[in-house]
């Protein structure tokens, strides 16, 4: 499968490769998935990952439509600070993008 935004072959079976990619590489990828401006999204970007991190640190599994499932698996200190592993179960792909669109829309019933 071709990644739509990198034009990459999408090897989910390999191992990482240990390519970083940086704040500003993410936030671009995310504002190519998008048609929000630069100004109005970046804060959105950062309170989401601040919130995924937070949730949990808290212990909590964060279950996101279209992502996965994620908790944190282990915390170890060391003298470079803080290293955390974050257990992802990625979900089966959804039928269609109206069931992930669905599940994030807020329930105004």
């Amino acid at each position: 499968m071709t990644d739509d935004v990198t034009g990459t072959e999408d090897n989910t079976s390999a191992p990482v490769s240990g390519a970083k990619v940086n704040r500003r590489e993410f936030v671009s990828r995310v504002l190519a998935r998008t048609d929000a401006p630069r100004g109005a999204a970046l804060p959105v970007i950062e309170a989401t990952l601040s919130e995924f991190l937070s949730a949990l640190e808290a212990g909590e599994r964060v279950s996101i439509p279209g992502f996965g499932r994620a908790s944190l698996a282990n915390v170890r200190e060391t003298d470079k600070g803080e290293v955390l592993s974050i257990r992802i179960r990625k979900m089966p792909e959804a039928e269609s993008e109206a069931e992930v669109t669905d599940a994030l829309a807020p329930d105004i019933t």
